[in-house]
């Protein structure tokens, strides 16, 4: 079995999002501060970067702060070829 890697992106972090983290994840953590119009780009940078390392065993979960911003960048990540499993209040759970 492969070391498992999971990555934990939020528009905000607040304690509770911050104690989950430390509770679920327990490994190396990251933050960036991105410009807005650089994100996608950082962003899908950042993933293709990480998927490689370990292609057959990964999981990456993405927090954004609007379910349509989640919508927009789900269908990106799709269209680049990325699976993607899309949760928001818009959809039905």
């Amino acid at each position: 079995r492969g070391q498992r890697q999971a990555l934990l992106f939020s528009a905000t972090f607040p304690q509770d999002v911050q104690s989950l983290a430390r509770f679920a994840l327990n490994v190396e953590q990251q933050e960036a501060v991105v410009p807005f119009e650089e994100q996608f780009a950082y962003l899908y940078a950042s993933l293709l970067r990480h998927t490689k390392e370990d292609p057959e065993d990964y999981k990456v979960i993405v927090f954004f702060p609007t379910a349509r911003q989640t919508q927009i960048y789900a269908e990106a990540f799709e269209a680049a070829g990325m699976p993607v499993l899309e949760i928001h209040s818009r959809k039905s759970q």
